[in-house]
């Protein structure tokens, strides 16, 4: 509980001061509550919610149930105290200061809008896309149902069945860092430097219309990709590289 420098001292349940003051305490909330909502009298609902409050406290301290004020529930406060928090900080930044304070939260909401999506404007969805149609992080793609399973999972069999796809089993980062020291120019796109565990499921037979069967290759390989402002949107399957023409140089 946030208490007023002027309120009694936070522990008042604890060491036993129920008296004086206490009675300090509720005494600000009132003066408090009438400078926020005016002159009110004795009979009015905010005032009879301030005392219902302070009788239920002066209760629970002559019981000796010392609630700390870090823990003590929310319903035991009164419903004044965020108005008078709120009014004691637009005091603080009045004139210029509130200015200042308006620039501060806008700033801080600009941030957090940037956490949330680190990605370039126009280079969001295509990286999504990516990640959706090629980035599985399982180990699971020893048996032979994983084809089947995997594309229509991943909503590639619908409305006809994908000739093709190809699923890169690792991280994000792994694959993303391609774009990056972990990937050199080959041609327009980037060719990894290491191999990548990779399973491609090809569709069996002529025909693209449901249901879709896949036969699968999952030979490790270097994996050649289109990065887009240094994020993966477009892999090449067409290239098969086992091994690098050369090694990266680095």
């Amino acid at each position: 509980m946030l208490v007023h420098p002027k309120a009694a001292p936070p522990n008042f349940h604890i060491n036993g001061s129920c008296g004086a003051s206490f009675q300090h305490f509720i005494n600000w909330e009132k003066e408090e509550a009438m400078t926020i909502y005016g002159k009110l009298g004795r009979g009015s609902s905010k005032l009879r919610s301030i005392n219902v409050w302070a009788q239920n406290e002066q209760v629970l301290c002559q019981r000796k149930l010392s609630f700390r004020p870090s823990i003590r529930p929310a319903k035991t406060f009164p419903p004044f105290r965020t108005y008078f928090m709120l009014a004691s900080t637009m005091k603080l930044f009045r004139g210029p200061g509130l200015v200042s304070l308006v620039f501060l939260l806008a700033a801080l909401v600009s941030v957090s809008e940037v956490d949330a999506s680190k990605q370039p404007p126009g280079v969001k969805e295509r990286y999504i896309h990516f990640l959706k149609q090629h980035r599985e992080k399982s180990n699971s793609n020893t048996g032979g149902r994983y084809c089947n399973d995997m594309m229509k999972k991943r909503g590639l069999t619908r409305p006809n069945c994908k000739v093709k796809n190809s699923f890169i089993h690792a991280s994000d980062t792994d694959i993303k860092d391609v774009c990056g020291n972990r990937g050199e120019p080959y041609g327009n796109m980037r060719l990894s430097c290491n191999p990548f565990r990779v399973t491609t499921c090809e569709l069996k037979g002529g025909s693209t219309r449901p249901p879709c069967k896949y036969k699968h290759d999952n030979r490790p390989r270097h994996i050649a990709i289109a990065c887009d402002q240094g994020y993966p949107v477009h892999y090449d399957e067409g290239k098969v590289i086992l091994n690098r023409p050369q090694p990266c140089r680095r």
